[in-house]
């Protein structure tokens, strides 16, 4: 009978089968198939899009303004922070530093900070060079091309390296297990696609190995120091000994202050869910004994200095010695405190579950945890209670900002409701749903060991934390996958170890398999169709992309017709990103934290209620430029955020801009420019409103200005009535009798017609 039952234990799963091991094979290749087809079909769009002539000028064939930067590649419509990583990059390269704290390009006059890790800068600037190395480009001009290839490469290290930690941990087929789920998870792919160069890739992977690294150090258990290894390599072994969970837990500190040091904001969530695991998980395991596997409080003790101390590095590695400060919507020493003071009280908390003396037993011991819980409590405390000073993402305005107007803001289910695609619903639950059930199958039907469940509970309390915050606001989804495929490898790892008496029913086990081969496929399926589409593009480009390419061309156009001062353009915070990044033009609201001034600057002249009030603004500001594209027209939505956080009175008057984008008469020191949209971008009755800030403009520039901008539209009317009047003031001006007559032909033209 024992025979027998030693024989069940140390059968292979299905990954250590030959028909497991074909899959694997089959799989490998399927994913880097389907990354492939979906960066091709992507370059394609790109291509084409940027092969798009909207000028018969040729690419620096024109004198432009002093400190403008005519770019011409076309990036994707939902690329809009890898715009910005460029142009931070392009100013830290110019300037000759390592880092870039400030920039003039939004917020005019004033510009603004900049609190963006400096890593993925590094990144594009050695990535750029090589690529100019090969072609002898200068570096700045081999940006956007080492922008498309920096997150595809990152990419490779992430699964490279996280795939190294499980197969040095559990064994090679589960690492390229992982590869695969990692390789074709849509939120995830999405975190790294081609030309989508930001930050979200970087952070995910940071946080998916620190909580990768607490799982392979066994989650804080140990084995005795008198156990040793098996040597059946069928049989896994769950938990290390001490002295390399110790090297765990030391790279799972270094690992998240990394993911701290690239966002903050992200990885916060994930630590408190660590913290939650680590006690539900000692809890769990709390009845081993000294002989058995155990929980080791000193373990989360080391985390907690490791993370800590690896928090401060970054920080003065980013910041030191100039630009020291309090923002908490970044990493800071307070963070690194904190963390420092957690480790502590899990350990303290650990050591009580299992039995023994966790209150402090000395004055000394007193003193250390009541400091542990003040460095635990000092970040929230300061953001509750001076948020204005410490943390203006509180701010009333632009937190509404960021929940009415941004995308990634947005809840799970209006992305999904409003996408319509079962693509991102499949992608979204698939991996979590194979998870939840793996491991209530292996709890409570296949029965297996109470110590072996620490490793299953552990990792589902950061990812159940940051599933709740992805159906609050999507962006979170991306992280909360990869911490669900973190889980899903510790299910396997978990089922082929052996040594339980229970068994998997073959229906169970089919609805497991049937789970995880949709979240593999989805994905490849429809990188495979879009790749096969990819013909199509020159000759049908998105709608999305038509906006962008529009921006370029008035951008460039800006920067060509004022060669002796660089334009300031007060436009919509999409617009604005796009005329920053192609033609270096400076501009005042962007959707960043850090721009708070300058959203609120460019909502103040939007809601201004007369001429007299939007004028004074303006000069104040520096704006030379008004660009209102109807697709972006902001101007709305800024008077009502400035009415939701009380900055303006609620009856407020018209603003006196929108009476001007609805076609009312400019003001003596406004004038129009006609932009025509080509038919051929299929925008429909959407319109470009373009007003040149001309302070000093006479009465009588000011109308026959304005009669040759309603010439141009095609108001033959109107511009006669505006050409008459200007030629009352100057009648012997031959222009203007010109433009007049042709008015009047083309509106006798447009009569006989």
């Amino acid at each position: 009978m024992k025979k027998r039952e030693n024989s069940r234990d140390s059968r292979p799963s299905l990954l250590f089968s030959r028909k497991g091991a074909l899959c694997l094979v089959l799989g490998v290749i399927l994913a880097a198939s389907s990354f492939w087809c979906d960066s091709l079909f992507r370059l394609s769009l790109i291509r084409a899009a940027t092969a798009v002539k909207t000028s018969e000028i040729p690419a620096h064939a024109v004198r432009v303004s002093p400190g403008a930067q005519e770019r011409w590649t076309i990036l994707p419509a939902t690329s809009a922070d890898a715009r910005w990583w460029i142009i931070h990059t392009t100013e830290m390269i110019k300037q000759g530093s390592l880092r870039i704290r400030t920039t003039d390009r939004d917020n005019a006059p004033d510009g603004r900070e900049v609190h963006w890790s400096s890593l993925l800068m590094w990144v594009l600037a050695a990535l750029s060079s090589l690529i100019g190395s090969i072609t002898g480009k200068g570096v700045l001009d081999t940006l956007p091309e080492a922008a498309f290839y920096a997150c595809p490469i990152l990419y490779a290290c992430a699964i490279a390296g996280l795939g190294w930690m499980v197969a040095k941990r559990f064994g090679f087929r589960f690492a390229v297990f992982f590869g695969i789920a990692l390789a074709t998870c849509c939120f995830v792919c999405q975190s790294f696609r081609f030309a989508e160069c930001d930050h979200h890739g970087i952070v995910l992977a940071f946080a998916m190995g620190s909580v990768l690294s607490i799982c392979c150090g066994g989650a804080g258990f140990v084995l005795p120091s008198a156990k040793r290894r098996t040597q059946n390599p069928a049989s896994l072994e769950l938990f290390p000994a001490l002295s390399a969970a110790r090297k765990w837990f030391v790279l799972s500190g270094i690992l998240g202050a990394a993911a701290l040091w690239v966002s903050a904001a992200t990885f916060v969530p994930i630590l408190i869910g660590c913290g939650f695991g680590a006690l539900a998980a000692a809890w769990i395991g709390r009845n081993g004994g000294e002989s058995k596997v155990s929980p080791h409080p000193e373990l989360w003790r080391l985390w907690g200095f490791s993370g800590g101390i690896g928090c401060l590095f970054f920080y003065l590695l980013e910041y030191f010695p100039d630009h020291l400060g309090w923002r908490l919507e970044v990493n800071h020493p307070l963070y690194a405190l904190a963390w420092l003071g957690a480790g502590e009280l899990i350990a303290r908390a650990i050591r009580g579950i299992r039995g023994e003396e966790w209150l402090p037993s000395s004055a000394k011991e007193w003193r250390i945890s009541l400091l542990a819980t003040a460095f635990v409590l000092a970040p929230p405390l300061l953001v509750v209670l001076r948020r204005d000073l410490f943390f203006w993402v509180s701010d009333q305005f632009l937190l509404s900002l960021h929940v009415e107007y941004i995308q990634e803001f947005q809840g799970l289910w209006k992305s999904l409701a409003g996408s319509g695609s079962a693509v991102i619903l499949l992608d979204s639950f698939l991996w979590p749903a194979f998870v939840v059930l793996g491991t209530l199958s292996l709890v409570f039907l296949s029965k297996i060991p109470r110590k072996n469940c620490v490793l299953l509970l552990f990792p589902i309390f950061p990812a159940a934390l940051m599933e709740c915050l992805a159906l609050l606001q999507i962006r979170w989804a991306s992280i909360a996958l990869g911490i669900w495929l973190v889980c899903a490898v510790m299910v396997l790892v978990v089922h082929s170890s052996g040594g339980y008496p229970g068994r998997i029913p073959a229906p169970l086990r089919w609805l497991l398999l049937i789970i995880a081969f949709l979240a593999v496929i989805v994905f490849p399926l429809r990188s495979a169709m879009a790749f096969l589409g990819r013909g199509r593009l020159a000759d049908n480009l998105p709608k999305d992309l038509a906006p962008t390419i529009l921006l370029r061309d008035i951008a460039h156009q800006l920067i060509q017709a004022n060669p002796d001062r660089l334009p300031v353009v007060l436009s919509g915070v999409n617009s604005s990103t796009d005329l920053s990044y192609y033609g270096g033009i400076r501009t005042l609201g962007t959707l960043y934290w850090e721009n708070l001034p300058g959203l609120e600057r460019a909502a103040r002249i939007f809601a201004a209620t007369s001429p007299d009030e939007a004028k004074q603004l303006l000069l104040k500001a520096g704006i030379t430029h008004i660009v209102i594209a109807s697709w972006d027209d902001f101007g709305e939505a800024y008077v009502r955020l400035l009415k939701m956080s009380g900055k303006v009175p609620p009856t407020a008057a018209k603003p006196f801009l929108a009476d001007l984008i609805e076609g009312n008469e400019c003001p003596d020191w406004l004038r129009p420019l006609f932009y025509p949209i080509p038919t051929v971008f299929g925008l429909g009755d959407q319109k470009v409103r373009i007003f040149a800030v001309l302070p000093d403009q006479s009465p009588h520039d000011a109308l026959l200005n304005t009669g040759i901008y309603f010439l141009e539209a095609g108001d033959y009317d109107r511009a006669a009535d505006k050409l008459k009047q200007a030629q009352n003031n100057a009648p012997a001006d031959p222009q203007i009798a010109a433009l007049l007559s042709t008015a009047e032909t083309k509106r006798a033209e447009e009569a006989a017609h």
